[in-house]
């Protein structure tokens, strides 16, 4: 019972069932143990960040791990995890500086590299972004996390045809893995898809009655060679409601995709992949009726 490696693991469960109240119990009781021990306070650092919203609290915890840390790799997972904090703080020149903190040397694992671009293309860092993601593929060529993120840097770039290529290789490489062994059958998805439209308001659902909500495995290697983002979660076709013409016309053919792969890999079970599923519709329907990724952005629909 005074085991603190036990009280982190007893933590990562109960965070893991949706508990994080009680996971930040473990945490807490494992610091108190061992004030030195860096993992409860990097988790207990995560469930502030992520699941509490109590970012001040995540910052200081991550500055206590920094402070402690003996391993390289923790040190980076500190770090890192404060860039985060400050940046959904809004205090974007401190996170700037955090991340100047990081070694002009290959990094540990490519992951780092990865997590460290992420944070640079946040701080609209293009340049730093890209130099993170392609060190991670000279340590892994392979590696869609690092080539995905060098395809939003010619993005950002407006170099299409750089990011076409980017995607398409990223999408070959995503298709070549083994699904999560919680992974819904296709029946199971295309009914989970069918409840994320009825729980829709009957407004929104009225309106978007003649638009077919697709369920679909992936994007089609045609969607990618047009532009579209390999991991996109879901995808609006046709025009949007507006824009419909009241007198005559071109018959208009919309259509929302709801990617099931690309929605698994950002949730972390199948109750999880609802919630997504159920997100990524709403944002999709948000398309139809005219609101732009920004707009969508400021109401947390992004």
């Amino acid at each position: 019972p005074d085991a603190p490696e036990v009280l982190v693991l007893l933590g990562m469960v109960e965070s893991l069932e949706g508990d994080p109240d009680s996971a930040l119990s473990r945490y807490e009781e494992a610091i108190a143990i061992e004030p030195e021990y860096v993992e409860p306070l990097l988790c207990a650092a995560e469930l502030y960040i992520w699941e509490l919203g109590e970012d001040e609290k995540g910052l200081e915890l991550c500055r206590r791990a920094k402070e402690v840390a003996e391993e390289e790799e923790e040190f980076l997972d500190a770090l890192l995890l404060q860039a985060e904090a400050e940046i959904n703080l809004g205090r974007e020149r401190a996170a700037l500086a955090t991340l100047r903190e990081i070694p002009e040397v290959d990094l540990p694992e490519g992951r780092y590299h990865v997590r460290a671009g992420r944070l640079f293309l946040d701080l609209d860092r293009t340049e730093d972004a890209e130099k993170q993601f392609k060190r991670a593929v000279e340590s892994d060529a392979d590696s869609g996390d690092a080539l995905h993120g060098l395809g939003l840097c010619a993005e950002r770039r407006n170099q299409r045809p750089k990011m076409i290529e980017y995607f398409q290789r990223v999408r070959e490489i995503d298709l070549r893995e083994e699904r999560p062994p919680w992974a819904l059958d296709e029946a199971a998805f295309r009914k989970l898809c069918a409840k994320a439209l009825d729980d829709l308001p009957e407004t929104l659902r009225t309106r978007m009655g003649n638009v077919p909500i697709i369920a679909s495995d992936y994007p089609t290697i045609e969607m990618v060679r047009d532009g579209s983002d390999p991991r996109m979660l879901g995808f609006f076709a046709g025009v949007p409601f507006g824009e419909h013409s009241s007198v005559g016309g071109t018959p208009h053919l919309e259509a929302i995709f709801l990617f099931q792969r690309n929605i698994e890999r950002v949730a972390y079970g199948p109750e999880d992949v609802e919630q997504e599923a159920q997100i990524t519709l709403v944002h999709e329907a948000g398309h139809f009726f005219g609101l732009s990724e920004e707009q969508l952005e400021a109401m947390g629909l992004g």
